[in-house]
């Protein structure tokens, strides 16, 4: 009976309709009842076979937490800020009728598999952790450890009554799960990660910050101190070298405007910014007319170099794409060509070259891997790009690896690939698909 009844539990979202009976049955059956709660949240049922067993409902993290916050190790801006990125089992109730070993744990299982998805679709941005408090006196949370979540610490007993915190006497234990490896590095770090920003924020610059390298000899704050300071120095409050570093790494974070660099320079600590040689987060005036003054064409240039020059391409994906310039097409002049190293994660253009008249992309194509410390990298390209000489400068003179198109177009190499597959004994499954 138990194995047949976990093998067909569905857990899915209430529907509207159901939302009666569903609060009905969670304040007969449930200790603590059903008064409602505010702010984000989702209310699940768990189904076998048409039957409701178990009853869920998961909301907004808990505001104050000490022993959680230190587990993650975020500060109070940066928890103001990512709080919403954490999920607390606020109700869980299996049925009396339904009650059975590893039940819970199970449903439990299958919840945290979509709960990601559903805070999605309904509010617009993942769930990278949950919480939960239980209360010792009654249970021990043995589904919670059962279902490999991680006891962090104790509540400090006070219940929130509106604005007001008043002491219950009863401390909960504090269960905690990641819903992705490295969530509590996400929600931790110093720099904003790229998947706790939402679409509307997201610039097609936008890099991962927690991978460039600030600090050393190849560090960005010390090349940020080779740019041309332009402005007067009276009334000067920042230097150019940490200022600039500070507005690159808001920029690569996904902040595309003068304010959101000033929200994103309000969430680090005195110590980051001290650190970045900012004694304190920059206004929005001062970014503006700050960046205003700095000369575009110089600033580009030693960025790109200075990116080039860095570790940072080690390890990533990226792309050989050929693009035509909008709007460079001028009577008889052609249209510009250009052909661009682009990363594949967020369609960073890392660097570039213009495709000359009498020439092709394979050349150029060529010149930009030779140009490029692309050791570690995987590079991948069209058909176009699939040549001996391009592949050996991958593999042999750049240490890196590539994954190229081949068409039906080129039966010789088609026919190679094919023979060599099949005396392979990583051999693949089934046909060989070419475009």
């Amino acid at each position: 009976m138990e194995k047949y009844l976990l093998s067909s539990v569905v857990v899915r979202p209430i529907t509207k309709e159901e939302e009666l009976r569903w609060v009905s049955l969670l304040k007969e059956h449930h200790y603590l009842g059903f008064n409602g709660v505010i702010g984000e949240r989702v209310n699940y049922v768990a189904e076998a076979n048409g039957e409701w067993v178990a009853l869920l409902s998961w909301a907004a993290a808990a505001l104050k937490l000490e022993d959680r916050d230190k587990w993650i190790g975020w500060c109070r801006e940066q928890k103001m800020d990512r709080l919403k990125f954490v999920a607390n089992n606020w109700r869980f109730l299996i049925l009396p009728e339904f009650r059975r070993p590893n039940l819970a744990s199970h449903i439990l299982s299958l919840n945290l598999k979509r709960i990601s998805r559903d805070w999605i679709k309904q509010y617009g941005h993942p769930i990278l952790m949950v919480e939960t408090f239980v209360d010792s006196n009654r249970n021990k949370g043995t589904c919670y450890k059962a279902d490999n979540w991680v006891q962090v610490g104790y509540t400090k007993g006070f219940t929130k009554n509106y604005e007001t915190y008043n002491f219950n006497g009863s401390k909960k234990i504090i269960f905690m799960k990641p819903l992705a490896a490295d969530a509590r590095e996400i929600l931790g770090t110093p720099w904003t990660n790229s998947i706790l920003i939402s679409n509307n924020q997201r610039s097609k610059s936008m890099i991962n910050a927690a991978k460039v390298p600030v600090f050393g000899p190849k560090g960005l704050l010390l090349f940020c101190n080779t740019i041309t300071d332009t402005r007067s120095k009276h009334g000067k409050r920042y230097q150019t070298g940490p200022l600039l570093s500070f507005c690159l790494l808001a920029i690569f974070s996904g902040m595309n405007s003068y304010n959101k660099i000033c929200t994103w320079g309000k969430s680090l600590t005195t110590k980051q910014l001290a650190d970045l040689k900012v004694w304190r987060a920059p206004s929005v005036s001062a970014i503006r007319s700050f960046i205003l003054s700095l000369k575009a064409n110089e600033v580009d240039q030693k960025i790109t170099e200075w990116f080039l020059g860095s570790d940072s391409l080690c390890g990533l994906a990226l792309a050989l794409d050929g693009k035509t310039l909008r709007g460079s097409h001028d009577g008889e002049k052609k249209a510009l060509q250009l052909l661009s190293m682009v990363t594949h994660d967020e369609g960073v253009v890392i660097a570039q070259e213009q495709v000359a008249d009498k020439t092709n992309e394979i050349p150029v194509a060529q010149k930009l891997l030779r140009d490029l410390d692309i050791r570690g990298s995987i590079i991948t390209g069209d058909a176009l790009h699939t040549q001996t000489e391009t592949a050996t400068i991958i593999v042999r003179e750049k240490e890196a690896d590539y994954v190229f198109t081949v068409k039906g177009n080129q039966p010789t190499i088609k026919a190679e690939i094919e023979k060599a597959l099949k005396q392979s004994a990583f051999s693949p499954c089934g046909n060989i698909n070419y475009r």
